[in-house]
């Protein structure tokens, strides 16, 4: 397992996720985001107005979800959130930011 940096808004994540998905993140980072928005997904993750997807309402661990559910479908171990708003956070592994 590797880890990687997932920062949301203002709450930063260190989070563990197989070494080949550390490699390639902004990859897996880009097919989470065209997955959460495909309107004809219904993932549960859609702020619905008047009975339309009008938005998406989501957080690290729908992140980690996916990647473990679409992704990591027959690996094992899953990837895992390891700690929030760390004190120190690494500056020589991936990162990402939504």
């Amino acid at each position: 397992m590797s880890k990687i940096v997932v920062e949301i808004t203002y709450d930063v994540y260190m989070v563990d996720v197989p070494e080949y998905i550390a490699k390639d993140i902004k990859k897996y980072q880009k097919s989470f985001d065209k997955w959460l928005y495909d309107k004809n997904n219904d993932h549960g993750l859609w702020v619905i107005v008047n009975g339309k997807k009008m938005a998406v309402s989501f957080g690290t661990q729908d992140f980690v979800n996916y990647l473990n559910e679409y992704i990591l479908t027959k690996d094992t171990p899953k990837c895992f959130i390891v700690d929030k708003n760390p004190i120190d956070v690494p500056t020589d592994v991936p990162k990402i930011w939504f």
